[in-house]
């Protein structure tokens, strides 16, 4: 007890030599190991940078560092690095603020754990980590990033961080992962998220983490702007036992929580993640996302266990597959508010998505007492979106009531399994002889006043004449801080150049060069994770690959070739939350239309045989994100956003 009156004495005296310099009779103590409780101020206090005091104060060995009030902020001008075997404790009322004009590399953090084990920091009362998120948002200030967060946790085991609020910052709040090492271990407790740039916490590689009792507020600026994040980039990562409970999400621009695991592989570890007693997520999409895998590929294992939580938002999940993923939510309710459109998947309050013109089986999942409580009738409890040959066998089962009546899954299972016959039955269109494309004759050129981003990878075709330029223009539409490429090949199939697609080309660049032979120019490209619109005045088309292309926020036309003697043609549209689609002929009337397409909706067109091959479009407008367009048999899969330059086969 002695000893303790002695240490608060200490501190104390901190408070009435804020000026001080520092105590170098104690600083000898703490190196020497006679002490191992120690307080920063004795490292001295700058109030305009105190960032050397208090890191050479987490340097010092201290076992207990107690970081004092010393009535104004501990200003720190560049990233703290924390040490193992440690525990910071913030005296009541203690803020420790990033200095303003500071932190000018993007990568840069107020505080980094690198490797470390065995430590903590927390509170006592009123603590604030403090960054200045409008300054890092003013490109008259600052470079653009997503990366300077409150904490950087990355390989650490053993960690509590506890009673205190991270907010304002360039990133996310907490972030945790790295490749080779995930972060194990962790407590986040009572911890409130505020206002800041990116989320409230994510983690890339994490195991036997516990989030508890913390608040995510007001996360609305850089994408994905939610609550937590679990995303890793690589097989070799992990999202295990992860555990989120008695958490608050208010007014978060997207989600409160987002498992999207869709990097994982087989090979990884299955994924574990459990929503427990969280009672609030009041946010302007979804309470939670699952996203298993990608449109192709193996996929992993995983459990994700939803349990006595009040959800005010949905629930969304993506390409969970039978044998690999399953789906448990027991003892919720979901309290959603009453609706304001009627999209097929923003009016459930389950949705279930499989995308990708993939064969597979949708995954369990399992309803024990679950209850939909929303006013007015127009509430659905579960949408299926499938936008490809997904079967669908007996994924759901349980009690779930929706308002009071128990869902009976067969008729929406019924219905499923329709489409998807229906969606089976299509053909793919057949690919061009590349050689034999000429531009289509007499078509007028359109005003490129519309935008088609294009997602995933793609070819551009290019007609080229020996010894004459050819230009094409490339746009990037940045999602995420990451590159794509592009190469172009000659008609011989030569690789001619590569180029990096670089996420900070938001402007139109200009490609050119001068052909060394005749024929057709593939330009093959990979946006990334990011989008890329392309277009040309020369001859040129997008090539859609067994007819299927994804935009991103498409608004505007894609014009395609009708062949000599076709009578009737297929499309198939689906986009992520909803989309107006029409089919438009030559001169200009409407042949088919869908409103706010969510799940695939199938566009036949019935039309007079022509004795000449015909331009027609697709008109796509209020898409709000993905849109997914495929093209069946007998149509020639090549688009152009200009009928003037669209290339089709030569007719003999």
């Amino acid at each position: 007890m002695r000893r303790s009156f002695i240490f608060a004495g200490f501190l104390l005296l901190a408070l009435t030599v804020a000026a001080a310099g520092p105590d170098q009779a104690r600083i000898e103590e703490v190196r020497k190991g006679i002490r191992t409780e120690a307080i920063a101020s004795w490292w001295g206090f700058d109030e305009n940078d105190a960032t050397d005091c208090l890191q050479n104060a987490v340097n010092s060995g201290a076992k207990i560092l107690t970081v004092p009030n010393m009535g104004k902020p501990w200003i720190i001008s560049r990233t703290i690095r924390l040490a193992g075997n440690q525990e910071i404790v913030l005296a009541k009322g203690t803020v420790i603020e990033a200095k303003k004009g500071a932190f000018k590399p993007t990568w840069l953090g107020l505080f980094l754990g690198s490797r470390l084990e065995n430590f903590t920091l927390r509170g006592e009362g009123d603590n604030i980590l403090r960054m200045h998120i409008d300054d890092y948002n003013d490109q008259k200030l600052y470079k653009l990033s997503e990366y300077r967060h409150g904490i950087y946790l990355a390989g650490c085991r053993n960690v509590r961080i506890a009673n205190l609020t991270v907010r304002d910052t360039g990133g996310d709040g907490l972030a945790m992962g790295n490749r080779k090492n995930p972060c194990r271990d962790v407590l986040i407790e009572n911890v409130v998220f505020d206002n800041n740039n990116r989320l409230g916490i994510s983690i890339v590689s994490g195991e036997d983490i516990t989030i508890r009792k913390c608040s995510f507020l007001n996360a609305r600026h850089m994408p994905p702007s939610g609550g937590i994040d679990m995303e890793p980039n690589f097989p070799d990562e992990s999202i295990s036992n992860i555990l989120i409970e008695d958490c608050v999400f208010l007014n978060n621009k997207f989600n409160a929580v987002t498992v999207a695991v869709n990097n994982l592989n087989a090979s990884s570890k299955p994924v574990s993640v459990t929503l427990r007693n969280c009672r609030k997520t009041e946010n302007n999409a979804l309470a939670l996302w699952v996203q298993a895998m990608k449109p192709a590929g193996s996929g992993c294992q995983g459990r994700i266990v939803i349990e006595n939580c009040r959800l005010s938002n949905p629930l969304m999940f993506t390409n969970i597959t039978a044998e690999k993923f399953s789906i448990q939510i027991k003892d919720t309710e979901l309290a959603l508010p009453a609706l304001t459109e009627v999209n097929e998947l923003s009016r459930s309050a389950v949705a279930v998505i499989s995308s990708g013109n993939h064969d597979r089986e949708i995954g369990e999942i399992v309803f024990d007492n679950v209850r939909i409580v929303s006013p007015g009738s127009k509430r659905q409890a579960l949408a299926l979106r499938f936008d490809g040959s997904a079967r669908c066998v007996t994924p759901f089962k349980g009690t779930f009531l929706n308002n009071g009546k128990q869902v009976d899954f067969r008729p929406i299972v019924e219905q499923c399994r329709a489409r998807l016959a229906e969606l089976r039955s299509l053909k793919k269109p057949d690919l061009p002889d590349l050689n034999s494309l000429v531009p289509v004759k007499g078509a007028a050129a359109s005003v490129k006043t519309g935008r088609m981003p294009l997602r995933r990878r793609g070819i551009f075709l290019l007609q080229g004449t020996k010894g004459r330029q050819i230009s094409f223009w490339t746009k990037v539409l940045k999602f995420y801080k990451s590159k794509g490429d592009l190469v172009i090949e000659s008609p011989s199939g030569r690789e001619l150049e590569k180029k990096t697609l670089s996420y900070e080309q938001t402007d139109w660049l200009e490609h050119s060069f001068i052909p060394e032979e005749t024929g057709i120019y593939q330009v093959k490209f990979n946006p990334g994770i990011n989008a890329l619109e392309i277009r040309s005045d020369f001859p040129s088309g997008l090539l859609a690959k067994d007819g299927e292309t994804v935009l991103v926020k498409p608004c505007g036309r894609m014009y395609f070739t009708v062949p000599t003697g076709t009578d009737k043609f297929t499309f198939t549209v689906s986009a992520r939350p909803g989309a107006d689609v029409r089919i438009i002929d030559p001169a200009g009337k409407i042949r088919a239309e869908k409103k706010k397409i969510a799940s695939a909706e199938i566009l036949p067109v019935r039309c007079k045989k022509s004795s000449e091959d015909q331009v027609w479009a697709i008109d796509i407008r209020q898409a709000v994100w993905e849109t997914m367009i495929r093209m069946h048999a007998p149509l020639i899969p090549i688009l152009s956003d200009d009928p003037a330059t669209l290339l089709k086969p030569k007719r003999q």
